[in-house]
């Protein structure tokens, strides 16, 4: 995903992007974005299945969920 960003600056920068690359470039950051965080995901969806109620109540709380108002896994960014 670094790459595909530094590609797309560089277009930026050289000024070559076109409608055609933007729309390619994006597209590709996308994916690759999707699947990087479906994979952070899994992870935590495989840790909290080894946990008890007691030790995923924790987890939570640790990451940010819960009593201090937490973040959650919406359309914010990174964690």
């Amino acid at each position: 995903m670094i790459a595909q960003e530094t590609e797309l600056d560089r277009q930026f920068a050289s000024k070559s992007v076109t409608l055609a690359s933007l729309q390619a470039a994006t597209a590709d950051i996308g994916v690759t974005q999707g699947t990087l965080r479906g994979a952070h995901l899994r992870y935590h969806l495989s840790t909290l299945e080894g946990l008890t109620p007691e030790q995923a109540r924790l987890y939570g709380e640790l990451r940010g969920y819960g009593k201090s108002g937490g973040h959650g896994h919406g359309t914010e960014g990174h964690h």
